[in-house]
């Protein structure tokens, strides 16, 4: 569960409020400088806190949605690709197109493209020269 927001400023002005009714329960001194706007101001903060603790939640549960359905997403198209290998062979075009993005995004996310990739056997095979 996330981190619930906490306010030491909230905390801190409840104190002073509290020592504030102490002097004068209706304290006010013009120009909105008073006990009523001082707890009015601590309210809508604890209300925004609030609403910022329920959408924090929220994006924690969603975040953790997301990431199952993609690794039911991963599973799925592993799956379909195992399958298109067990029905028309792993030696078959149909099993090498259902790899193909596979083996793209392996790629990807390692950094490599094809470009890389043809570059670095260039390179070699100018090495053996």
């Amino acid at each position: 569960m996330s981190q619930q927001k906490k306010s030491p400023t909230i905390v801190r002005a409840q104190l002073d409020l509290a020592n504030l009714q102490a002097i004068d329960p209706h304290l006010d001194l013009g120009d909105d400088l008073s006990i009523d706007a001082l707890e009015e101001l601590i309210e809508e903060t604890q209300e925004a806190i609030a609403q910022f603790n329920i959408a924090s939640a929220t994006i924690v549960t969603n975040r953790k949605l997301i990431r199952e359905k993609e690794a039911a997403i991963v599973d799925l198209s592993q799956r379909l690709r195992l399958g298109v290998g067990a029905r028309y062979g792993k030696n078959s075009a149909e099993y090498q197109l259902a790899n193909r993005a596979a083996k793209r995004g392996k790629n990807a996310k390692s950094g490599k493209t094809a470009e890389n990739n043809s570059n670095s056997a260039v390179t070699a095979t100018s090495a053996m020269n």
